[in-house]
């Protein structure tokens, strides 16, 4: 459809969907670890990336590749081995571009919920951090559609889930996971929700009603994509 089509609501949100979904696609691993983990270590490579970038990128590739076709669990099992560990620094466990849809998030929550299963099993941490405690926060953008602009507005809200650090293969290893919803609303909704929170749409009150929208699919919301990422570090 050209550009200089006028689209109903319905078709500009699809659009929404479609263009928004490959702006997150295009997320490199470094970018993830310091927007979403809040970690500026590895704007400077390590010792270990200095012994080639191709190496990396082709651990890169590797990892891509082998991680297909695998659930949550086996995607984390694959980040503490040792050909990944210390190298890889941030993985997507599970990724929907159709969270709306049925069963498009179904599959990914039971995974997660496994893997939070095995970790509270083996007293890798007692429980998943409650939303008020996890720090939780959202990032806003303008759709990359011009005709979108002033009409809708892109948020991504990030969730952290887990925060631990565990003993694997005699190191210490830090364990972050994080669930990314990416969604769009229309900008009277994004308005109302700001004077919602006294100015600030990142208040707790505006965060609440958010959420208690997202739980509904009201106030316009349109879900884009829904990922859980996994970031491991070495610590010692």
């Amino acid at each position: 459809m050209s550009e200089f089509v006028v689209r109903t609501t319905e078709e500009l949100v699809k659009a929404v969907h479609d263009s928004e979904n490959e702006i997150e696609e295009s997320h490199r691993e470094d970018r993830l670890m310091r927007v979403l983990f809040h970690d500026d270590h590895h704007d400077v490579m390590s010792e270990l990336e200095w012994l080639g970038a191709l190496e990396l990128e082709q651990l890169r590739r590797d990892f891509l590749e082998e991680k297909r076709d695998k659930n949550m669990g086996e995607r984390f099992e694959m980040a503490l081995s040792p050909k990944y560990l210390g190298k890889i620094h941030v993985v997507e466990l599970g990724m929907t571009t159709e969270p709306s849809a049925d069963g498009g998030i179904d599959g990914l929550k039971k995974d997660y919920r496994d893997i939070l299963k095995f970790m509270t099993d083996n007293k890798i941490v007692e429980r998943e951090l409650s939303r008020s405690e996890s720090g939780r926060w959202l990032d806003f953008r303008n759709p990359v559609l011009d005709e979108a602009k002033g009409k809708l507005v892109v948020v991504g809200r990030n969730r952290p889930l887990i925060d631990t650090t565990i003993e694997h293969g005699g190191k210490v290893v830090a364990v972050h996971m994080l669930k990314r919803m990416v969604f769009s609303m229309p900008m009277t909704n994004f308005h109302l929700l700001v004077q919602r929170g006294g100015g600030k749409l990142e208040s707790e009150r505006a965060l609440e009603v958010l959420e208690t929208q997202l739980n509904h699919g009201s106030g316009g919301i349109a879900p884009i994509r829904t990922t859980y990422y996994l970031a491991t570090d070495l610590v010692q």
